[in-house]
């Protein structure tokens, strides 16, 4: 199936360059380091590291050159390495004074070592109070259930559905998304009609309803897919279940943690806004689309449109990698960034404990 992820091969080429650029942190810190204090010897202020790290304001501001400089001290001294980068940005952007072109060189090669420390290449999920959003940049994925021949990009362990390779696939051709079944038991339904196996149907901009499992006028589980105005190239993906959870158990073990799911296929970029018709809808961003997610080898947060965004303590003017593990904020929302590694290994912590 062609995808937008990294390759395995792509992935260990990024991987070695990744080694060679932490290897060569060290020596990079050092240099700023030095280049820093002669700088500061130059002056006739004194610059006072500070003991805490930058706080998440909501604005981008110098108090002073020098104290900018001193802050990325204390962050590189500290392995501070998020608040650094946010740092790296600022001065590159900001600085009113010209910075000697070593001193630019080496901040501009640390900022991009950072950045490859922090990316994530491999799936990633956004968790909020409500929703776990699980993101995939490919041109094509497999809806169904697991442990068939090929693996299910969207899993859904429900005795209704029939394997991913033998039940539905979604694929980008052009500017336009495609529906596909591939043999279902049950058949997959739109509008009413059973979609033909082995011919592809068109999927419109707006919201499409594919009924599985029906019978007669019992519809069971309604698999939603909205393909946003502002996003064509995106599809946003979510499950209904019209019975009682607890009766489908049997039938559909995972079936409170599919219900709170949303998938975002995608090609390369979502948008971020509160009211637009994006992909990725939150509040608080204005009028517009307030800020992106793009995959570019890695998962990136594009800020745009006045949208606060910000990653753990650290705001971010300027495109920056989404870390695992981290608390990413965009205008009002907040999310935990985790892998579906994490969220199988939360299942089965809570599946211990009852």
């Amino acid at each position: 199936m062609q995808q937008t992820m990294t390759t395995p091969a792509e992935h260990h080429t990024a991987m070695e360059d990744d080694d060679r650029s932490a290897q060569a942190r060290p020596h990079l810190v050092k240099s700023i380091l030095q280049e820093l204090l002669a700088r500061d010897h130059r002056t006739d202020s004194t610059v006072v590291l500070p003991s805490t790290t930058l706080g998440y304001s909501g604005t981008v501001e110098y108090r002073n050159q020098a104290q900018a400089f001193a802050e990325l001290s204390a962050a590189l001294l500290q392995s501070r390495w998020l608040e650094a980068l946010a740092l790296c940005q600022r001065i590159l952007r900001h600085a009113k004074e010209p910075l000697t072109p070593s001193l630019h060189a080496n901040i501009a090669e640390l900022r991009h070592s950072i950045e490859q420390q922090l990316l994530v290449r491999s799936t990633l999920d956004f968790v909020s109070d409500l929703h776990r959003i699980r993101l995939l940049p490919r041109r094509s994925i497999l809806i169904g259930r697991p442990g068939g021949e090929m693996p299910a990009d969207i899993a859904i362990d429900c005795r209704w559905l029939s394997r991913a390779d033998r039940n539905l696939s979604l694929a980008c051709n052009g500017g336009n998304w495609f529906l596909e079944d591939l043999g279902s038991t049950n058949g997959n339904f739109v509008n009413g009609s059973r979609l033909a196996p082995g011919m592809p149907c068109a999927l419109p901009i707006g919201q499409t309803q594919i009924q599985i499992g029906r019978s007669g006028d019992t519809v069971p589980v309604t698999l939603e897919l909205r393909r946003p105005v502002k996003d064509p190239n995106s599809v946003i993906v979510s499950l209904r279940h019209t019975g009682s959870t607890l009766a489908t158990a049997a039938s559909w073990p995972t079936v409170q943690q599919d219900l709170a799911m949303r998938w975002v296929v995608f090609r390369t970029q979502i948008g971020i806004a509160a009211e637009e018709d994006c992909a990725l809808r939150v509040e608080g961003t204005g009028p517009g689309v307030g800020a992106a997610i793009r995959y570019q080898n890695g998962f990136w947060v594009v800020p745009g449109g006045g949208a606060r965004v910000g990653i753990n303590d650290s705001e971010f003017e300027g495109t920056a990698p989404i870390p695992r593990g981290s608390t990413l904020r965009i205008a009002m929302a907040k999310f935990r960034v985790e892998t579906p590694a994490d969220s199988e290994a939360e299942a089965v912590s809570a599946g211990g404990q009852t």
